[in-house]
C-alpha cells in the first residue's frame, strides 16, 4: 500500500473540503493517507473514514476582518513574513516526520513549507490548489515574496484548479477541471432530512461572519437554510450548526447566496445552482475567482457592505443567466496522481 502525506493549509475551510473530495477518491484505490494540519481536524475526521491525522502547523495565512472576507493587512503582514523567515527551521523538523512516515508522495494545498523538506529527502511532491500564496499575498515585501517563491520552486509538480490565480511560477504545472465534493445522497433524501417538500424553494446562505441584511419575496414555499449566525432576514431560518456535508445542502438549493470562496463556488457550478456572491476586490484570490466567473457570464455580485440591505424576489432570480452545470474532474486528477506514483 503506497502512502501519501497530505498537507492542508491552516487557513480556511475550502482547502479542507476539496482535500476531502480528493482523499475519498484516493482511499477507494487503497492508498494510505496521512493528513497534516492544525485546524479543521474535527471536520476532516468526521468527513473521512480510515483517515490518520498528524497534527502540525503547515503555514500562516492572512488574518481576516470581522466581515469574514477582507484581509487585515496590518496584522497579516508581520505574521506571515515571520512565518516565511522561519520556514527553513520548521521544515528541518518536518524532515524527521517524513523520515518516520516514509511516504511515496507528498501533496500540499497550498503550504510552501513541505517542499523544502521533500527536496532534501528526494520525495516526489505535488502542489494542488486554485491559487498560491505567492500570487495572493502581494502586500508582502519583495524579499519575503521571493523567498516564498523559492520554497514553491522545490515542488516537483503542481495541479492548477479553476477559479483562482494563475500559479504560473510553478514548474510542471498541470491545469485540470474542478475538484470538489459530490453529494452523498439523492435530492429527495436530503430534503427529507430537513423536512423539506419537493415544491419548497430553498435558499441557502453562506456568508461567513457577515452581518448583512437580506430580504426575500418568494411566497410561502420559500425555505431559507443558513450556515451563518449573524445574518438578518425577514424570513424564518433553518439554522445549521456543525453540518459536515455542505455540498448536500448546496445540491438541493434553488438559490445560494455566498462569499466568493473556491469551495462554495465549485459546489454551486458543479450542481448547476444559481448564486449571488460577495467578494473583496483587495483579496486577490477572491478577485481572481470573480474575474473567472465574469468571463463565463455567471458573475452575480452583491454589495460587500454589511450596512447595505439586499432584496431578492422570483422576478430578480428569473433574470439570472446560468450555463449548464460544470463537470467534476476528481477522477482525472486522481489519474494524474497515479501517474506520478507509478
Amino acid at each position: 500500500m503506497k502512502k501519501i502525506i497530505y498537507y492542508i493549509t491552516d487557513h480556511g475551510l475550502g482547502h479542507a473540503t476539496r482535500a476531502v473530495a480528493l482523499i475519498r477518491e484516493l482511499q477507494s484505490l487503497n492508498y494510505e493517507i496521512i493528513v497534516r494540519t492544525s485546524i479543521n481536524e474535527n471536520f476532516i475526521q468526521k468527513s473521512l473514514s480510515r483517515i490518520k491525522i498528524q497534527s502540525g502547523i503547515t503555514d500562516v495565512g492572512p488574518t481576516i476582518n470581522d466581515d469574514g472576507m477582507s484581509i487585515d493587512v496590518t496584522k497579516s503582514k508581520p505574521n506571515i513574513e515571520k512565518w516565511i523567515e522561519e520556514i527553513p527551521k520548521i521544515a528541518c523538523k518536518e524532515i524527521d516526520f517524513l523520515k518516520k512516515t516514509n511516504p511515496s508522495l507528498v501533496i500540499s494545498d497550498i503550504s510552501a513549507m513541505p517542499f523544502f523538506a521533500t527536496k532534501r529527502l528526494n520525495i516526489t511532491s505535488l502542489a494542488i490548489s486554485n491559487f498560491s500564496w505567492y500570487d495572493g499575498l502581494k502586500f508582502l515585501s519583495s524579499e519575503h515574496l521571493n523567498s516564498l517563491k523559492n520554497f514553491y520552486d522545490y515542488a516537483d509538480y503542481a495541479i492548477k484548479l479553476p477559479f483562482g490565480t494563475p500559479m504560473k511560477h510553478f514548474k510542471n504545472r498541470i491545469e485540470t477541471g474542478i475538484l470538489t465534493r459530490k453529494p452523498t445522497s439523492s435530492e429527495l433524501e436530503i430534503r427529507e432530512k430537513f423536512g423539506l417538500n419537493k415544491q419548497d424553494f430553498v435558499i441557502t446562505i453562506a456568508l461567513g461572519n457577515s452581518k448583512k441584511s437580506l430580504f426575500f419575496d418568494f411566497g410561502n414555499n420559500c425555505k431559507i437554510i443558513s450556515f451563518d449566525k449573524n445574518i438578518k432576514t425577514d424570513s424564518a431560518l433553518i439554522q445549521l450548526d456543525n453540518w459536515i456535508e455542505g455540498q448536500d445542502i448546496i445540491s438541493i438549493s434553488n438559490l445560494v447566496i455566498c462569499k466568493c470562496g473556491y469551495g462554495l463556488i465549485s459546489e454551486c457550478v458543479t450542481n448547476g445552482i444559481p448564486f449571488y456572491y460577495v467578494y473583496d476586490t483587495e483579496h486577490l484570490e477572491q478577485k481572481s475567482i470573480s474575474d473567472e466567473l465574469n468571463s463565463k457570464n455567471i458573475g452575480n455580485v452583491i454589495s460587500l457592505k454589511n450596512t447595505e440591505p439586499n432584496y431578492f424576489s422570483m422576478q430578480s432570480i428569473n433574470k439570472l443567466q446560468f450555463p449548464p452545470k460544470e463537470k467534476i474532474d476528481n477522477k482525472n486528477i486522481v489519474n494524474t496522481i497515479n501517474e506520478l506514483l507509478n
